[in-house]
């Protein structure tokens, strides 16, 4: 499964190690929407990661934040979680890819 082209990308490494630490292996519909945020976001920093994905504490002023990728983020959390997902599911799951992708950048293998 992990060899296959998924949504049109052929998988790295790096997006191997995610799979398996996130444990979406057998679900099609995880594997797309792990693509999907894999490839829309810059993962320079944390504080960039969060804001484009949607991911800051709501005032009276700030509308809610729906764009592709937050709906793939949203789609994931759901596939790993299960129903009844937070922002803090969103934000752990998101804070999980962010770390894996930092440590294996870095050359050190993240523990699940």
């Amino acid at each position: 499964m992990l060899g296959r082209l998924v949504g049109g990308i052929r998988p790295t490494p790096a997006y191997n190690r995610l799979v398996e630490v996130l444990g979406v292996g057998g679900r099609s519909s995880a594997l797309e929407s792990l693509v999907e945020v894999f490839t829309y976001a810059e993962w320079s920093s944390w504080c960039r990661v969060r804001n484009y994905f949607g991911l800051w504490d709501r005032d009276g002023k700030t509308h809610y934040h729906k764009t592709k990728a937050r709906n793939a983020l949203e789609t994931l959390t759901l596939s790993i979680k299960g129903y009844r997902i937070n922002g803090r599911d969103i934000e752990e799951v998101l804070k999980t890819i962010c770390l894996n992708l930092k440590t294996q950048k870095a050359g050190i293998i993240a523990q699940a």
